[in-house]
């Protein structure tokens, strides 16, 4: 197989621009989680062992307090942002149930909190779901409007994690607390990217995570100004001043603290970095792409992120080439729940689904570099301008009238040791990548292929030499098995476990 030197050392070439969704963990964190390991005590143990396990906890808790400027005694230590979401939106609802049940947020948060609102509304509570401008930003006499006696909790996030844009909490702290009503804010995205002090923000509750800010996955915490504010959720356990029951996840915990340690420090000239790198890139788009626009502010937002707007173009198919290129993307939130669906974000920005269907967003970090922005945009004109023809077939879209099909010719070009681990779907041709040629020159040039690989990644590669082949009709599957298997439970079950 004749392989093109050049090509195939842009194919190893790994360029990370999804920043927002999470982050490569800092050496220095993975050091002292590292070190950490071997130091196995519970820290709710009266011995030695879990003395010290203790003493390490408390010193993150110091550490990740510093963050936000609040008190040790302040944080609470949870899985991440969605359960300190869920944790803020339920237990003040629980606790003051009996005074209001009213909720206001708005339609552009996290579905942490969109989700925590949905479950609330079975539970007999009233949601407002704010509006926001075209630039994301919520507009504050309609949140005051919005305020009746009812009223117990409002919960604005900081900073978007899909356009970046910044609300104002401090005016929203103003309006909140001068009707005794508490404030929530989510700050997962904002948190070591902007400067947050809760102190002079005034917010009852503040969530954020450890893997936004170069930290282990698995470990967040929840700023509570007055603990007797919520009740606790998880019950069985002492831990967390009786607001988090069950063993800390100690080794996740110490890897947050020197996170924010190193965050604390550093931050703020790597973010003025970052926002140099930003302009670079959409300059540099804006060059061969004239007709580019930016979905949510053109600036003030928050360092880094940056959701473009193609017209007339394929986001999936964007960001799976963007792949083929060894360059991360994302079409919005990877916590969102049906990828099917245009973001809820920029539909709320004013964006029609079309063209949240042409939108990508760019998150850069602390690891990208002038040549990986270069990179990038160099890669990106190719996608744009992309002549092959290949399609894409979306995880929902391949159904039992696809699988089914004798017109389809469904190619599962998963290593062997993939397909152990999820057998094939029993309809799908097992074929070797390395042997097409082998295989492909008995079979019509105008068939309909579907390339069926773990991620989708591989897909793209195999698909662009069938098109050069001459094969007119082949799509791959975008995320690959994986994502199928996800979006299609039942079909798993029906189709792949047969003859097991």
């Amino acid at each position: 197989m004749k392989v093109n030197f050049r090509e195939f050392m842009n194919f190893r070439r790994k360029v990370y621009l999804d920043n927002n969704a999470t982050t490569q963990i800092d050496r220095r964190v993975a050091k002292v989680i590292k070190s950490f390991v071997k130091h196995y005590g519970n820290p709710s143990s009266q011995h030695s062992l879990g003395k010290y396990t203790r003493s390490r906890v408390e010193t993150a808790r110091q550490q990740v307090s510093k963050l936000i400027h609040a008190e040790p005694e302040e944080i609470v230590f949870t899985s991440g942002g969605t359960e300190a979401n869920n944790t803020v939106l339920k237990g003040v609802a629980g606790l003051l149930k009996e005074k209001g049940n009213h909720i206001i947020t708005s339609k552009i948060e996290h579905p942490s909190v969109i989700e925590s609102g949905e479950y609330l509304e079975k539970e007999g509570f009233r949601m407002t779901y704010l509006s926001v401008n075209t630039d994301g930003e919520i507009d504050l006499n309609e949140l005051e409007n919005a305020i009746d006696e009812k009223t117990i909790l409002i919960s604005i996030m900081i900073a978007n994690n899909e356009t970046g844009t910044v609300q104002d909490i401090k005016r929203i702290a103003e309006i909140a607390h001068r009707r005794n009503i508490l404030l929530h804010t989510d700050a997962v995205q904002a948190v070591g990217k902007i400067p947050i002090d809760v102190k002079s923000m005034d917010v009852d509750f503040l969530a954020f995570s450890s893997h936004k800010i170069y930290g282990p996955k698995g470990s967040g915490a929840v700023y509570i100004k007055n603990r007797e504010t919520l009740e606790n959720l998880i019950h069985g356990g002492h831990q967390e001043s009786l607001l988090r029951g069950g063993t800390e996840n100690t080794i996740g915990i110490i890897g947050f603290g020197e996170a924010a340690r190193i965050i604390m420090e550093e931050g703020k000239e790597y973010n003025e970095e970052i926002k140099e790198l930003r302009s670079l890139f959409y300059n540099s788009i804006k060059e061969f792409y004239p007709e580019v626009r930016i979905n949510g502010p053109s600036t003030g937002g928050i360092p880094g992120t940056i959701n473009l707007l193609f017209p007339g173009t394929d986001n999936k198919k964007i960001i799976a080439l963007l792949d083929y290129y060894g360059i991360s993307a994302s079409a919005g939130s990877a916590c969102s729940a049906d990828g099917e669906k245009p973001s809820h974000v920029l539909k709320a920005i004013g964006l029609s689904d079309k063209d949240a269907g042409s939108s990508v967003r760019f998150s850069i970090g602390k690891f990208n570099n002038r040549k990986d922005i270069k990179y990038s945009a160099k890669k990106l004109k190719k996608v744009l301008n992309d002549k092959t023809g290949l399609q894409y077939i979306t995880p929902l879209a391949m159904d039992e009238s696809i699988i089914l099909n004798e017109n389809y010719l469904l190619a599962d070009i998963r290593f062997g040791f993939q397909r152990i681990i999820n057998k094939p779907i029993a309809k799908a041709v097992l074929i070797n990548r390395f042997k097409l040629d082998e295989y492909f020159k008995e079979i019509p040039k105008s068939k309909n292929i579907i390339l069926i690989c773990e991620h989708g990644f591989d897909a793209a590669a195999t698909g662009y030499k069938l098109k050069k082949k001459g094969f007119s009709n082949v799509e791959i599957l975008l995320g690959g098995y994986r994502s199928w298997k996800a979006a299609h439970p039942d079909l798993f079950r029906k189709y792949v476990t047969v003859g097991e």
